[in-house]
């Protein structure tokens, strides 16, 4: 008796084969036989052990996914993730500079001046330190600095920073 022809239904998701006196189940990629061995059942391949992908799988009917978390980019393989330089790729918002980091970036500002998420707030030396410049000078900012002016009659010393 062919089996394979009077049970049309055995090995779905696989191909059938007649043998003297029984038949085998050749099973299609991404299935395997079952415990009773008439029918092919999805294989889980991301519950295999090596995992086929090194960041996220998401099992499919016969497949498999692969993902990867945010900072990071699919290769061409389709299984392995690699860190996405942000920097690099202008995939920023940084303001003045970006610093690349496993996973992401971070934003740095020049001196003078105090991170606040992405932008670059310009450190307001002469409200921080009143007396900067001295009883005899007036502190003026300016971004990322300052400068000293002093009252009639005296003059900036070699600092730059005090009035004499």
């Amino acid at each position: 008796i062919d089996e394979c022809k009077v049970l049309p239904k055995l090995c779905h998701h696989g191909q059938c084969i007649n043998t003297v006196g029984s038949f085998r189940c050749h099973c299609d990629l991404g299935y395997t036989l079952d415990i009773t061995g008439t029918l092919c059942q999805d294989l889980d391949e991301c519950s295999q052990s090596p995992k086929p992908c090194n960041f996220i799988c998401k099992n499919s009917k016969g497949s498999f996914q692969c993902s990867c978390p945010r900072g990071y980019i699919l290769q061409e393989d389709g299984k392995t993730c690699k860190d996405l330089d942000e920097c690099s790729t202008k995939q920023h918002n940084c303001q003045f500079l970006c610093v690349n980091v496993i996973g992401g970036f971070n934003c740095k500002c020049p001196p003078g001046f105090t991170q606040h998420h992405s932008s670059c707030i310009d450190n307001n030396e002469c409200n921080a330190q009143p007396t900067l410049c001295g009883s005899k000078g007036h502190c003026l900012n300016t971004p990322g600095s300052y400068n000293c002016e002093c009252q009639k009659g005296f003059t900036l010393d070699n600092s730059g920073s005090s009035c004499e």
